[in-house]
């Protein structure tokens, strides 16, 4: 009936085969999967047991990888001419050590002839050399396409020939995002900074578009709180030193405490000498404490002159004690704004055009002159070779 099924296999197409055809079918597939391999076989080429124990003893001690050879047993270099260039229709073989970058380095040296973004930054003067050697950000730069942050500094004020210094003192420029960037610089325009005074401020501070808005709003609002500036005595301060800011407010509570507590400076000298000089700020206390009880104890200085003067805590120490010295042995060493010891009594001072009726009085602003020559002229009265012949048998 036509709601039977039949048992026929041969209804349905199908035909049950014999164990003998079976066999058969089994034995012809082998041979065809022997043939292909011989034939794949004849065509591969071996490295010997010998090579290949180097190359494995090789990548044990140093890590190094190497690209598996290129196999062409498909007839792709059929017809080609390898005395020819290579072209489409001249293909030459593919050689890894030529063509490809390396599959790994400890420097980003073997990559600069395969990455168009590390040519064009060592074009514009970026020392990747002295980015590798003092930061880790090398190894980022290769996977970046920097072509628009590039075009935004040089919108921003930047010279061509800025760009390569700037990109070698703050290679982390290149791993920042460039909407929170233009945030940062919003936020100087915002303080009622120029362009100019932008482009001044972020070469200087070269961290300054690292740092996020919050960070430096609250790092510029302790110094405004702390010494009691106002808002145009705080754009002067940034204007002058930016990188007043670089090291955070942990080091510059520490000095204003220094200044504070141990030196007894008043908040009004402070003042000053953070708006004179904001470098001071950025010293070691110990090389500021040095020179301060040098100019205090010996050289009889007072906290007001020196907040004056604040130069003369950053200048070196050795050049300080030479030029006093010198003036000792002179008989010149006389300052103005120094202590006056009560028990010791000292003829009355008379200034006229920097001289005095009993000694000369020596100013600290041509004691800390630069230039040796204006010092011995000005403040010892003499010549330079005398100074020069003092310093060579001191």
């Amino acid at each position: 009936t036509p709601d039977e099924v039949s048992e026929d296999p041969s209804a349905d197409g199908l035909r049950r085969i014999t164990e003998v055809e079976f066999i058969q079918k089994v034995e012809e597939e082998e041979r065809e999967w022997a043939e292909r391999a011989e034939d794949l076989m004849s065509n591969l080429t071996f490295v010997s047991a010998d090579e290949k124990s180097a190359q494995l003893e090789l990548k044990r001690k140093t890590g190094k990888t190497f690209f598996r050879s290129i196999i062409y047993n498909e007839g792709e270099l059929q017809g080609s001419d390898l005395n020819a260039p290579p072209s489409p229709s001249n293909p030459h073989p593919f050689d890894p050590s030529k063509h490809a970058p390396p599959v790994y380095s400890r420097t980003v040296v073997p990559f600069v002839n395969h990455s168009p973004l590390l040519q064009a930054l060592a074009d514009i003067g970026m020392n990747l050399f002295e980015v590798e050697q003092t930061t880790r950000a090398a190894k980022h730069i290769l996977r970046l396409d920097m072509q628009k942050e590039l075009q935004w500094l040089l919108s921003l004020g930047f010279e061509v020939s800025d760009l390569g210094e700037y990109l070698t003192r703050n290679p982390f420029f290149l791993l920042q995002d460039l909407s929170d960037m233009q945030a940062r610089v919003n936020y100087l325009t915002s303080m009622k900074f120029s362009n100019e005074d932008v482009c001044k401020i972020i070469k200087d501070f070269r961290y300054w578009l690292n740092v996020d808005v919050k960070t430096m709003d609250s790092r510029l609002g302790w110094i405004q709180q702390q010494f009691h500036l106002r808002g145009d005595e705080v754009r002067n301060l940034i204007r002058k030193e930016a990188r007043v800011l670089m090291f955070g407010l942990g080091p510059l509570q520490r000095l204003v405490l220094l200044f504070n507590k141990e030196l007894e400076f008043t908040p009004s000298e402070m003042k000053k000498i953070l708006l004179t000089d904001p470098r001071v700020f950025m010293m070691d206390p110990k090389f500021i404490v040095t020179n301060y009880q040098y100019l205090h104890r010996i050289m009889r200085l007072s906290n007001a002159i020196i907040a004056e003067h604040p130069l003369i805590l950053r200048c070196s120490h050795s050049s300080i004690r030479n030029r006093h010295e010198f003036l000792k042995k002179l008989g010149k060493a006389v300052y103005e704004g120094a202590i006056v010891d009560e028990k010791v009594e000292t003829p009355p001072i008379e200034k006229d055009d920097c001289k005095v009726s009993a000694y000369d009085l020596c100013f600290l602003k041509i004691f800390l002159d630069p230039s040796d020559e204006v010092f011995v002229r000005k403040a010892a009265n003499t010549y330079l070779a005398v100074y020069n012949n003092f310093l060579r048998n001191h």
